[in-house]
């Protein structure tokens, strides 16, 4: 892959996040047309499905043999080695409840290695976009993580557990949890994955845990190469690399690089 076509590609889905966002800012305020999901919270609405549309629709033009997975209308079923990976809007339930904490989210990967993430909040006029080995950017500049090396300086987020989490599991989270505040300056959570990893990449905070297994990969494949590009790391649990296949079971580590260690032994 040469650093032109890397650019391109790049350069195309900061375009396509942005137009997106821009088309769904226009909803907002409108009493919306939802539909549940598999749970009755669970929503998706007219806006997801018209960034959806216009999220395919300009992929097919700039590379009309693209394969893509999106998360309303799965798969695409191309054999190409090119697949993008969309989420038309993260953070649904918020963005028709008025919040402001909702993203577009796109990823590209070349025969399964990410090479592109691109992630649009519309709302707050925030654009973080990378390609691999060109390193990441926010609103066209390049950032870089924090360079905090002491854990007790740190400020780290874990995405929490949730009603359906089985019993052991719920609980050893919880307790994972208590040993992490113990260590760091301030630990956080919630669920909006992007934010965190993307705000990881400016700096702004040190650490992103994820030890549940129910986010998609359109939620976390199209936000872990914007902190790796930005000097930071990501691993599973384990410290390996990673994939679509074990981030579920293994969980997700995403750091400045400067505290990665520190945290694995506390997880």
């Amino acid at each position: 892959m040469n650093t032109s076509d890397l650019l391109y590609f790049r350069k195309v889905a900061e375009r396509i996040a942005k137009e997106a966002g821009e088309l769904i800012l226009t909803y907002r305020g409108k009493t919306l047309k939802t539909k549940s999901k598999t749970h009755p919270l669970d929503i998706v609405t007219e806006a997801d499905l018209a960034s959806e549309a216009f999220i395919l629709e300009e992929i097919h033009k700039e590379f009309p043999d693209h394969d893509f997975f999106s998360e309303e209308s799965g798969a695409g079923g191309s054999r190409s080695l090119f697949r993008w990976i969309i989420d038309p809007i993260d953070g649904t339930r918020e963005f028709a409840s008025g919040i402001p904490l909702f993203a577009v989210l796109l990823g590209l990967e070349y025969n399964g290695e990410i090479i592109v993430n691109c992630v649009s909040i519309p709302a707050m006029q925030e654009l973080y976009s990378c390609a691999k080995g060109l390193g990441t950017s926010f609103n066209s500049r390049p950032i870089r993580v924090s360079q905090q090396t002491q854990l007790k300086e740190s400020m780290v987020y874990v995405h929490p557990p949730r009603y359906s989490t089985a019993e052991p599991a719920f609980q050893s989270i919880w307790r994972m949890m208590s040993r992490i505040a113990r260590s760091t300056y301030r630990l956080q959570t919630g669920s909006y994955d992007m934010l965190y990893l993307s705000w990881i990449a400016r700096g702004a905070w040190e650490g992103f845990i994820l030890p549940v297994n129910y986010p998609k990969w359109w939620d976390v494949g199209t936000c872990m190469l914007l902190v790796q590009e930005a000097g930071g790391k990501v691993t599973t649990f384990k410290g390996d690399p990673v994939t679509e296949e074990n981030y579920k079971k293994e969980g997700i580590l995403a750091t400045n690089g400067k505290i990665h260690e520190q945290l694995l032994a506390l997880i």
